[in-house]
């Protein structure tokens, strides 16, 4: 299910409960109907934040799981010394997490992958029976890696993970697809021992692995790099100000293209004489301006920086698929693609 239907489902279970607590209160001599106005009510704003989807993707999935989720949340309510809808939503918030904590279907993960450009004895996707033979030893190098997800995922042991990481790759999951040579770390899980598992050809072997030894990727974007006498190359850069500053060579510089979509360039590049890139268009083919240095294309929202969507990265790659010669003609500036055949001479 998606995220949109298990809120659905999960409100319709629970609206369903209320239901039949209401129809047994309705059976009641009116004292005893009285007797449970306040719990009627409470259960009613219970429904409200549920309907409101305040709480995370998957503890929703648990409380869906859970045999009488509104009765459950009432309870715990009414064991607390609170009084206020802040208060009840924060033990909403708080049970849906012990529901997912105490869930055998839950697993909270860590996965890491090689990172090709660092894998210098190209140990990735073979099987760690056969690392000695590539680099010497047959130990797991941490420093390889890095981590391409966090995150809570519904499975209950690490084959369904693999298939996971393979068939549908949950939100804020930044890697490829799983295969042999990858580190699953299993944080918490009340089927699965806590430790490092890395895939092998057939199954998963406990390891040793570092974790602090590897590089967090898991805030990555896709961004489209633009490089002077390149083409444009898709990448996934870490979503920080440092990571961005790296990669331009320097303080950025934001320049607003169409749809949210942001050009980023090296605030400082022509001061530096960087060498020329490609040239900025008006909607009349006309030059605007001409960038220089390695710059990057990605999306924004809300004033933060984001991926850019596949059909933006196909759209931007063919508008800035080459690096151009930009130069005057007839008082004006022209610029001419580099195209394949023109940079192999």
């Amino acid at each position: 299910m998606s995220e949109e239907q298990v809120y659905q489902a999960l409100y319709d279970k629970m609206e369903a409960e209320q239901d039949n607590y209401r129809d047994w209160l309705l059976s009641q001599p009116s004292e005893e109907i009285l007797n449970h106005a306040y719990e009627y009510s409470v259960r009613q704003d219970i429904l409200s934040i549920i309907k409101g989807e305040h709480l995370p993707p998957m503890a929703a999935r648990a409380l869906l799981h859970a045999e009488q989720p509104l009765a459950s949340i009432y309870t715990n309510w009414s064991k607390c010394d609170y009084g206020i809808y802040e208060d009840l939503m924060k033990v909403v918030q708080e049970w849906a997490n012990k529901e997912l904590q105490q869930s055998p279907m839950f697993m909270e993960i860590c996965v890491y992958q090689i990172d090709l450009d660092r894998d210098r004895n190209r140990v990735a996707f073979f099987s760690s029976e056969k690392l000695a033979k590539f680099q010497g030893s047959d130990r797991i190098d941490s420093s390889l890696y890095n981590s391409v997800f966090h995150g809570v995922v519904e499975c209950t042991t690490l084959e369904d993970i693999y298939h996971l990481m393979n068939f549908q790759h949950p939100p804020g999951y930044t890697g490829r697809s799983m295969s042999t040579s990858d580190v699953v770390q299993v944080i918490h899980s009340t089927v699965v021992e806590s430790g490092f598992y890395y895939c092998e050809s057939i199954g998963f072997s406990r390891i040793d692995f570092d974790p602090e030894q590897t590089q967090d990727m898991t805030r990555a974007i896709p961004v489209l790099l633009l490089e002077p006498g390149k083409p444009a190359t898709p990448i996934l850069i870490n979503n920080t100000l440092e990571a961005k500053q790296q990669l331009v060579g320097g303080p950025i510089e934001v320049i607003p293209l169409q749809d949210g979509v942001q050009l980023i360039c090296n605030e400082e590049g022509k001061l530096l004489t960087l060498p020329p890139n490609r040239a900025l268009k008006s909607e009349d083919g006309k030059v605007q301006d001409v960038l220089v240095g390695t710059c990057f294309i990605c999306g924004s929202k809300n004033g933060e920086f984001i991926g850019l969507t596949a059909d933006q990265m196909k759209h931007y790659k063919k508008k800035f698929l080459y690096p151009q010669k930009c130069f005057r003609r007839n008082g004006e500036i022209v610029a001419k693609d580099i195209k394949h055949h023109d940079m192999e001479r």
